[in-house]
This record gives structure tokens, C-alpha cells and sequence, in this order.
């Protein structure tokens, strides 16, 4: 049995000003991220219900309440919900929206890591070694 490996050699060809420009880029847009414990994944849904009382004011109105859930799909078919105190909501809604924050940003350094790997050179014949 013959084993044949080939190994390919890549290098990075830095662009001087533009690869300093963009790791710099990326270093800002990781700087002002909160904190991982700050996160949270999911919606906020407000809420009224209905009783099903025929005489109750809801059959006229909105409904009962107003009834806060953090929403979470865990997996196809499989969705928690937390339901959440008035009190809650102010934070709820700052760690929902740092985990948006975080995404955008996710996307952007992705962005910009992608542009400063432009620089790396591709495999050559000269630069593949075979063994075996």
C-alpha cells in the first residue's frame, strides 16, 4: 500500500498601510463589545390573552395583561419561553439587543478578515512538496 501526501506551503504577502488599516478596523469594532455574560438569544413578545369568559371586558378590549415572554427556538420543534416581570423588561431588552450587536459586529470583523486575507498567495506548483 502507497501512501501519497502532498503538502501545500501558503504565505502572507502583507499589504503594508492596507492590512495595518484594516486590523486596526477590526480591533474598533471588537473594542466596544459588551460583555458575553451580557447576551442573551431570542424575541421579546408582549401579549394580551382572552379568557373565554363571555361577559368579561376582554371580549370588548385588548385583552387581560400585558404579558412579557423571552422566546427562545432551541431546536426545530422545541421553543422555551420565560415569561417576564415589568421589572425585567429593561434588561431583557439590553441583553436581546447586545446579542444583535454582536452578530452585526460578528459580520463586519468577518468582513474585514476576509479583505485582509486577500493577501495570503494561493498554492503554486513550486510551493507543493509531494511525498510518498
Amino acid at each position: 500500500m502507497t501512501l501519497n501526501l502532498t503538502i501545500i506551503k501558503m504565505s502572507v504577502v502583507p499589504k503594508a498601510s492596507g492590512t495595518k488599516r484594516l486590523l486596526e478596523q477590526r480591533q474598533t469594532l471588537s473594542a466596544g463589545l459588551p460583555s458575553l455574560a451580557q447576551i442573551v438569544r431570542g424575541s421579546l413578545v408582549t401579549r394580551y390573552r382572552r379568557c373565554g369568559k363571555p361577559t368579561c371586558h376582554c371580549v370588548q378590549s385588548r385583552g387581560h395583561g400585558r404579558a412579557h415572554d423571552w422566546v427562545v427556538t432551541l431546536k426545530p420543534g422545541k421553543t422555551e419561553q420565560l415569561l417576564l416581570s415589568e421589572a425585567m423588561l429593561p434588561v431583557a431588552r439590553q441583553f436581546l439587543d447586545n446579542d444583535k450587536r454582536w452578530w452585526a459586529a460578528l459580520e463586519k470583523v468577518s468582513a474585514v478578515n476576509r479583505r485582509a486575507g486577500s493577501g495570503v498567495t494561493r498554492p503554486t506548483p513550486s510551493t507543493r512538496e509531494k511525498l510518498g
